[in-house]
């Protein structure tokens, strides 16, 4: 009888691991981001990277915080590796328009850079921010070889979807600096998708 004792006893065990095993895992990020272009990034392994200014991929009016969203995919280029340049220097380069607009353009390979990284907004819509701390936004980035500006992109990720940040347990010192880390992580989202800076001899 004693080998039933020992079962008995690693039944409840068993059903504790089985119950931590049905706990939700949190979603790899990336998993909605729509990949459309699957180019040669990997293989150009660009360092210096421009972000330039946000294109508008839509004739509605949208209010976007232009610099703060350049600046969350600056932060997201830097965790996978990348080296960005700063917006500031930049956007000391632009051309027909005032510093951080729309209607200003960057002249590809004006600075050098290995990869110019442009932001299409097609939608952005934080009405629901003050009292739902939601964002919806749909997204996408171009990853440009600057010699080659109208050819295929060297990556291209689109991401549309709806961010709800009301039940973040980080207790925040204010709105303002919540909203900024929820860009922040829109903005590292959609580059998971995207493949990270090799930094191994022989790709640097």
């Amino acid at each position: 009888m004693r080998p039933a004792l020992t079962i008995c006893r690693l039944a409840p065990l068993v059903l504790v691991a089985l119950a931590a095993s049905c706990q939700q895992l949190p979603e790899p990020k990336g998993m909605d981001v729509r990949v459309m272009e699957i180019g040669r990034l990997e293989q150009a392994n660009p360092n210096d990277i421009v972000v330039a200014p946000l294109q508008f991929g839509t004739e509605e009016p949208l209010t976007v915080p232009e610099f703060e969203l350049r600046e969350a995919f600056v932060q997201a280029l830097i965790r996978r590796r990348y080296a960005p340049l700063a917006l500031e220097y930049v956007d000391m380069s632009l051309q027909g328009g005032e510093e951080g607009t729309v209607e200003a353009s960057y002249r590809t390979g004006l600075l050098d850079e290995d990869a110019v990284c442009q932001i299409v907004v097609h939608n952005y819509d934080d009405s629901l921010w003050d009292d739902r701390k939601a964002l919806t936004v749909d997204l996408e980035v171009r990853m440009v070889d600057p010699t080659d500006p109208l050819g295929p992109a060297l990556w291209a990720g689109r991401l549309e979807r709806r961010f709800d940040f009301a039940d973040d347990s980080i207790d925040y010192a204010s709105s303002t600096v919540q909203y900024k880390t929820s860009l922040d992580h829109i903005a590292q989202e959609l580059l998971a998708a995207m493949p990270a800076r090799r930094t191994e001899p022989g790709f640097e």
